[in-house]
């Protein structure tokens, strides 16, 4: 009989987003070996309750209401569920679910054995959703992010510098799993045309500060024409304005075209559509201490596209310079400008960098490898 494992995420599932695309792939593995009951956000319109194969996917589609809100109708839906359906695993990826879920064992009997999927840190995150935020209410959230730390079994992390922050903070390293995300070779085929009269760059993703879509549209301002950006993408209306805006001074509305997010089945035939492929990320808490491992990086490898990203140490761990990539030195703006230029003047090689970062994805980076991660590191937890 399969042990029982309820799995948690503030997220909205399925949704243009990575996040999305990493909690369907968790989950279909985990089906394989468990009982298990996800438990996610919805949007209206969307089934309460659904099953995909084995897993059993129920939302909370609550009302329009302020974040910290949500969080707790969530928290407080996670822990009756856990009361109710009493498994052996919970795995969560948020603080909110796993703060409840750590202090209502702290003061009761029951035998969860909770396994914290670190990803967004709220101590860095917040700060850039909600600048308002009052202190103290920061100095709050940074307590129970220690406390769930303490209290957690078990840890699952997509990259080595989340790994290093989970060090930082004390936890023991045999605790740990790093799973990377990855892609579906299969879905994401290359097709490789004559290189156009103008190109097409790309952006996929959220349009968070964090992104280094500012700093990019900066860099070409300075770029030869003919050029077309594409950036694909969602972000609060606070962003959104920031980066029209920026479009607008730099004198590039000739040249950018900014779409809303699509489904992730549409993808494929988006990346098909250019030829170089950007993730322009910058220097910052968010990406250099927390750590990230965007999926953005995977499809666009997986798709065959040139790929232009700094040297940061998260992508790094993805990518090569002049192997699988072009990387310049994070930050800098007259590197990023030389970087689209030398691809955009040299075909063959955005087409070499395209095919051996492709072949990488193929070999070590597929979304097969990253569930059969997963599960060798659930076989090895349950063993001890």
């Amino acid at each position: 009989m399969k042990k029982r494992l309820l799995y948690t995420a503030f997220d909205v599932v399925p949704a243009p987003k990575g996040a999305s695309v990493r909690i369907q792939k968790m989950l279909e593995a985990l089906g394989q070996e468990f009982d298990v009951l996800a438990l996610v956000l919805g949007e209206p319109g969307m089934p309460d309750e659904e099953s995909w194969g084995t897993v059993r996917v129920r939302r909370l589609i609550a009302p329009e209401s302020h974040f910290l809100e949500k969080t707790v109708q969530f928290a407080e839906w996670v822990l009756q569920t856990a009361l109710e359906w009493q498994p052996e695993w919970i795995q969560f990826r948020s603080l909110w679910d796993g703060f409840v879920l750590s202090e209502f064992r702290r003061q009761n009997p029951v035998k969860w054995q909770l396994i914290y999927e670190v990803h967004g840190l709220p101590e860095i995150e917040l700060e850039h959703h909600f600048p308002e935020l009052p202190e103290s209410l920061g100095f709050k959230i940074q307590a129970q992010q220690q406390q769930v730390l303490e209290s957690a079994d078990w840890f699952i992390c997509p990259s080595q510098v989340h790994r290093k922050w989970l060090l930082s903070k004390g936890i023991c390293y045999q605790k740990m799993g790093v799973i990377g995300n990855g892609a579906d070779p299969e879905l994401f085929l290359p097709h490789w045309q004559e290189w156009p009269e103008v190109p097409y760059l790309i952006y996929l993703g959220t349009l968070a500060p964090w992104q280094g879509l500012e700093e990019l549209l900066a860099a070409l301002q300075k770029v030869k024409p003919p050029f077309r950006l594409r950036l694909v993408g969602k972000g609060n209306p606070r962003w959104q304005q920031n980066l029209l805006a920026r479009v607008y001074q730099l004198g590039l509305t000739h040249a950018v075209e900014l779409l809303d997010p699509l489904a992730h089945a549409y993808m494929p035939a988006l990346l098909e559509s250019a030829q170089i492929a950007l993730a322009p990320l910058i220097e910052t808490e968010r990406n250099c201490v927390q750590g990230c491992n965007p999926i953005k990086i995977y499809e666009y490898m997986a798709a065959g596209k040139a790929i232009i990203a700094p040297d940061l140490p998260a992508v790094q761990e993805i990518l090569e310079h002049q192997k699988t990539a072009w990387l310049y030195p994070a930050g800098d703006q007259a590197a990023l400008t030389a970087a689209i230029e030398t691809l955009l003047k040299d075909p063959l090689l955005s087409r070499r960098l395209g095919q051996a970062a492709r072949d990488d994805v193929v070999k070590s980076f597929n979304w097969a490898q990253r569930q059969n991660q997963l599960l060798s590191y659930f076989r090895k937890v349950i063993s001890v």
